[in-house]
């Protein structure tokens, strides 16, 4: 199977699976470049080749991930905003449901039920539980 690679549509701050880095954002996309497209501490060509000569991609797109990389890397991150409920973890077994406020370095902070805040390991959009 050739894999193929399609970032002419990508723009800053969209994820996108690098071999390199996992899951990242993109960070610039200068066209007047022979690799324009900037992630982490790389650049790649419009056809997701790594700068120093890959002989296939090594970026996707989120909707171009081969499944053989989501099984490794897993799905995309999700991204919650503020006041948006979700489903928060410290060890990514058991959850809870919390409302959002922001990521920090320290972790993601959610509104708890009385109105405090709470730091967590983990955040994810909020599902409903079937039961």
């Amino acid at each position: 199977m050739k894999l193929k690679s399609d970032l002419s549509k990508v723009k800053v701050g969209d994820w996108v699976l690098t071999l390199q880095f996992g899951w990242a954002k993109v960070k610039e996309v200068n066209p007047n470049y022979d690799y324009p497209i900037f992630v982490g501490s790389e650049t790649y060509t419009e056809d997701g080749e790594l700068k120093g000569g890959d002989l296939f991609p090594t970026c996707f797109p989120v909707d171009q991930v081969p499944s053989q990389f989501l099984e490794i890397y897993g799905p995309p991150p999700i991204e919650v905003k503020d006041g948006e409920p979700c489903w928060v973890s410290d060890d990514n077994e058991t959850w809870y449901p919390r409302v959002f406020r922001e990521e920090s370095e320290e972790g993601f902070v959610t509104y708890g039920g009385l109105g405090d805040f709470n730091i967590w390991k983990y955040c994810c959009k909020w599902k409903k539980v079937e039961e």
